[in-house]
């Protein structure tokens, strides 16, 4: 691989963040965003190049700078997701309104119900 140049960008890991950033490697249930992020972090503490960073994770080098000033300024909490990101959730569409259905709308009922004509 390429030899990336040596940037001035330094994380220094307290044991108990590197631990977590650890375990969030490992993690089946952890989403990928924040495991891509801790990894982003784990490899410039232990002194990859920001290139070559960018090219393990599959992500462009400006991300990367974003990632880790964020981690300098807010240290764990900046690698989270701010909120108001992504698709919003809409709520979910009420299928009958009230007086639809016959009853309490219970499902046995609606499947019971003859169909119309």
């Amino acid at each position: 691989m390429a030899q990336g140049r040596r940037t001035s960008l330094v994380v220094e890991l307290t044991p108990e963040e590197r631990r977590t950033l650890e375990s969030w490697q490992r993690s089946t249930t952890i989403m990928a965003g924040p495991a891509r992020r801790g990894r982003i972090i784990l490899m410039l503490a232990d002194g990859a190049t920001v290139t070559d960073i960018a090219t393990a994770v599959g992500m462009r080098r400006r991300f990367i700078y974003k990632w880790v000033q964020r981690f300098s300024q807010q240290g764990m909490a900046g690698l989270s997701d701010k909120p108001g990101r992504g698709q919003p959730v809409a709520a979910p569409q009420v299928a009958a309104q009230a007086g639809d259905v016959p009853g309490d709308g219970h499902w046995r009922e609606r499947r019971e119900r003859p169909r119309a004509a």
